[in-house]
């Protein structure tokens, strides 16, 4: 997107958002949303990725000296704006309305080849 800092990816594996440093980027250009809407545990970390929340902390268990602890890691100042397309019929509820959609005009007259 021409004038942007973009950041493109084909997908990420689950934590991988949760490490990606996205504060160089402006805009987030997921190439397919997969289940990245989906909730797990409660939170889909990819509603969270709103300028206005500044980022987000993880965390996460290690193990130092044979015990077990937490640590905590705070996500960069996340992209202003992600982009992704689906193929999916619906996207979870909580998500969809924090997005715009655009649907694509699937009539015949949009599909017909010129001759």
């Amino acid at each position: 997107m021409l004038g942007y800092r973009e950041k493109k990816v084909g997908r990420f594996t689950t934590h991988a958002l949760d490490y990606s440093d996205l504060e160089p980027y402006d805009i987030l250009y997921i190439q397919e949303l997969a289940g990245m809407d989906k909730e797990k545990s409660g939170q889909s970390t990819l509603r969270l990725l709103s300028g206005d929340d500044q980022g987000y902390s993880v965390e996460y268990p290690v193990e130092r000296r044979a015990k077990q602890e937490s640590l905590e890691t705070r996500s960069a100042t996340p992209a202003k704006d992600v982009v992704s397309t689906t193929t999916r019929i619906s996207i979870e509820h909580q998500f969809e309305n924090r997005s715009w959609l655009f649907p694509i005009d699937e009539s015949a007259e949009t599909s017909r080849e010129d001759p």
